[in-house]
Order: C-alpha cells, then structure tokens, then sequence
C-alpha cells in the first residue's frame, strides 16, 4: 500500500516537472518584438482585415488650354397655325431653307444633324377663360432644330447670318471644341501626374520621410470643353445683314487622379 502511494506521488510530480519543461520551451520558441518582423499597418473594410503599406495617397490635378478648331452652333425654326398640318408644313418649309443656306458655306450633310422636333397645342389665354370652364385649342405650334459643326470658326458669324436670314428663329447654344482631343488629354494627364508628385514630395519632406514609387495610379475624371450657350426667345432674330461674332477664345481639358505613394 505504501509502496502504490509513493508510486503514484512520483507520477505526480513526474507530470508537473514535464508541463514546466513544455511551457519554458515554448516561451524561448516564441520570437521577440525586435526579433520578429513589424507587422504591417492594419485598416478595417467592412469588417474585414487588410493590411497596407506605409503610404501618402494625393489627388493630382492638370489642365492644358488649347485654341478651339470647331464650333457646333444649335439652331430652330418656330411656328405656329391654326391647325397641326399648317404649323408643320410651314415649319419643314422654313427649316428647309435654313437648311440649304448652311449647306451654301459648304457644310457637309454629316455635319447637319436633327436634334428635336415638336408639335403642340397653342391654348387661348388662360384670362379669357370663365371660372370653371376648359381652354379652347386656338393653334398649334412646331418646332425644329438642328445641330450643325462647323470646322472653320471664321464662318461662324456669316454662316449664323444666313440661317437667321433664311428663317432661323431660334439660336439654344454655341459649343467650342476640338477635332481631336487624344493630344491635349495626354498632355493633361501628364501634368496631373506632376501636379501629384510635386504634392506628395512636400508632404514627404514636411514629415521627414523618404518618398517611395508610386503604387497605386487611378484616373479619376477628365473635364473637357464645355458649352459656351447663349439662348433667344422665338422670331427674336433680324440681324438686318451683320453677322454676330463669335469669338472662340481657348478651351480648356483638365484631368484628374489620385496617386498612392509609397514611404521608404
């Protein structure tokens, strides 16, 4: 009895000595702080983790001017009748001649391009109606219009005399713009790129860190020329022989990304 007793205690004691010897090599197993590697940054995405890079991320911005080469003029004929068929058959007529005075400067069909054309009701004036009672039809009006590109800005004005002269009542909008834009979006796109670098330099030497190779480019948007639009009432027009001039000044493309940035 004795004898199973002392047993036991040594299988006791046998057993503790062996978990400390375990847990002791573990421990030294386990690399230090100093000896790991530092773990890189850590963000939370929708609660997933990810890790990142040390890292400055700026927006670049570019914009090259350029002379315009092309102007798309947006002209209308208006009119009215007293039945739809008048107001539209007076309206195909007029536009046809507005049409063939363009096409005299030499303005090519696929430059001359039907943007709208509308027929509605003209309703009596709403004081000459009683209290309760509906507003009688008394005309219809239609109108057409079209856009045309011209490739010369010179002719512009004369070529807007002669529509307006043919019948042209309407002017919505005057649009500058290039035949070709690869050129100038590449030269905005390199100066945004710049615009990036010159930026995350500064930020860099400011925080006394070592600006790294660019890790992530994107191209954010490109804005190109806009619209320079005037607009006139209906049968406001009579240009009495001087063509109105159209200046076409520079338009501008700018481009815009965002860089990643890596610190070394």
């Amino acid at each position: 009895m004795r004898v199973t007793k002392k047993l036991i205690g040594l299988l006791a004691i046998a057993s503790i000595l062996l978990l400390s010897a375990c847990a002791t090599a573990a421990v030294q197993a386990a690399p230090t702080v100093s000896d790991a590697e530092a773990p890189a940054a850590t963000v939370y995405n929708g609660g997933e983790e990810k890790s990142t890079e040390r890292s400055i991320s700026v927006q670049g911005q570019g914009t090259v001017s350029a002379k315009p080469d092309l102007v798309t003029l947006s002209l209308g004929v208006q009119t009215t009748g007293e039945t739809a068929i008048e107001a539209i058959s007076l309206n195909s007529e007029q536009m046809n001649g507005v049409i063939a005075a363009i096409q005299e400067y030499g303005i090519a069909d696929e430059d001359i391009q039907t943007s709208g054309i509308n027929l509605y009701p003209v309703y009596e004036d709403r004081s000459l109606v009683q209290s309760g009672e509906q507003r009688q039809v008394v005309g219809y009006r239609a109108s057409n219009s079209v856009t045309v590109t011209v490739h010369d800005i010179a002719l512009a004005g004369s070529l807007l005399d002669a529509a307006i002269t043919a019948g042209a009542n309407q002017v919505s909008g005057v649009n500058f713009g290039l035949s070709d834009t690869d050129a100038i979006v590449t030269d905005a796109l390199i100066a945004a790129v710049k615009n990036a670098q010159a930026k995350a330099q500064t930020i860099a030497d400011t925080l006394g860190v070592q600006l790294g190779a660019a890790l992530v480019v994107n191209e954010e948007w490109i804005e190109r020329p806009q619209a320079r639009a005037y607009f006139a009432e209906a049968a406001a027009f009579d240009s009495g022989g001087f063509s109105p001039p159209v200046q076409g000044g520079t338009v501008n493309v700018t481009a815009h990304i965002r860089v990643t940035f890596a610190i070394e």
